[in-house]
């Protein structure tokens, strides 16, 4: 046994909890009632109900002069989109606000699948720029570690839209693989990091750069077939149906007839005096406010997801940096 072994020894001892300072610990928590109290309370209640102040509660008041219509909650379910959820909320605000609509929810399956392709050409892109560097170098480990996650943040979210646009949830859809997207992903990372294997070894048999581009390419076409198998294709073009906020408007209306209405004085017209048939073809208009509207739909516009989302955001950018996907390593 060597000296580092008898010191790592003799260090577990000192660090192991001791019998005797146990012995302290509970007789110190049950010399206080209080802890008794709030035992019971957690065990049966929960911590964090055990733990709310109920004067506090009563202090801070849940209603508020100005109230933000956000829409119905949307649920990225078992998947690590949280970043594009949080992103196309900002923007979903945005739109329904725009069109007067009551509820609305972008496609977040629609950048989930641009955003796999994406990441698997930046990885090949990667593989193909780190090709004279050792297979345990930790630039190519830390390439390798997740080549195409679910994780991403605002400049990625931003050039996704940008190049792709955006279509709303019912042209394209939540899938089995987009709520959880476990499976769908590890699939994908073996099939790219077999991609990469395959480059390095043709580089080392002295395959040209065009060579290895064009197996890259054929590599990206397996790739899109497998994103396609697993969330289905995106649309190129979809019909957008929205439905404008009713209640506003009935609600107008209904104040709008309810509205007594000023008595006018009938000015005498010489010329319906004179031609009583003039006057009944020309009867005296209803005024404006006595007109009941009714709540109307949009027509279903055929368009594109870039056209769809300059229409309903601005042209996002990123606010520190550029995000391209073709990215490389410096």
């Amino acid at each position: 046994m060597n000296g580092r072994s008898i010191i790592m020894t003799a260090n577990a001892s000192a660090r192991a909890i001791k019998p005797e300072l146990l012995r302290t610990y509970t007789e110190d928590f049950n010399k206080d009632r209080a802890n008794l109290i709030a035992a019971d309370a957690a065990v049966s209640a929960g911590v964090l109900k055990a733990a709310t102040d109920y004067r506090g509660v009563r202090a801070l008041p849940r209603d508020f002069s100005i109230e933000l219509k956000q829409g119905s909650i949307t649920n990225q379910e078992r998947s690590g989109r949280c970043w594009m959820f949080a992103s196309l909320n900002t923007l979903r605000y945005e739109l329904m606000h725009r069109w007067n609509l009551e509820d609305f929810e972008f496609s977040e399956t629609y950048l989930f699948f641009w955003d796999a392709m994406e990441k698997s050409n930046t990885y090949l892109e990667n593989v193909l720029r780190t090709l004279d560097e050792a297979t345990d170098s930790r630039l190519f480990e830390a390439i390798n570690e997740s080549p195409a996650d679910d994780g991403g943040w605002w400049q990625m979210f931003a050039a996704l839209v940008n190049k792709y646009g955006l279509v709303p949830k019912s042209a394209y859809p939540e899938s089995e693989n987009s709520r959880n997207s476990d499976d769908f992903k590890q699939y994908l990372n073996s099939k790219l990091r077999e991609f990469a294997a395959e480059l390095r070894r043709r580089s080392v048999a002295g395959a040209s750069e065009d060579e290895l581009r064009a197996l890259k390419d054929e590599y990206m076409g397996t790739v899109y077939r497998i994103c396609a198998v697993a969330l289905g294709e995106p649309p190129e073009k979809f019909d957008f149906f929205a439905r404008p906020r009713m209640m506003m408007r009935i609600r107008r209306a209904r104040l709008a007839s309810a509205r007594p209405r000023p008595t006018q004085t009938a000015r005498p017209n010489p010329a319906s005096a004179a031609n009583p048939a003039s006057a009944r073809a020309n009867p005296t208009p209803r005024p404006a406010s006595a007109i009941r509207t009714s709540p109307t739909s949009r027509k279903p516009a055929r368009t594109s997801a870039r056209r769809f989302a300059r229409s309903a955001s601005p042209r996002l950018s990123s606010t520190r940096s550029t995000c391209r996907w073709t990215s490389t390593i410096s």
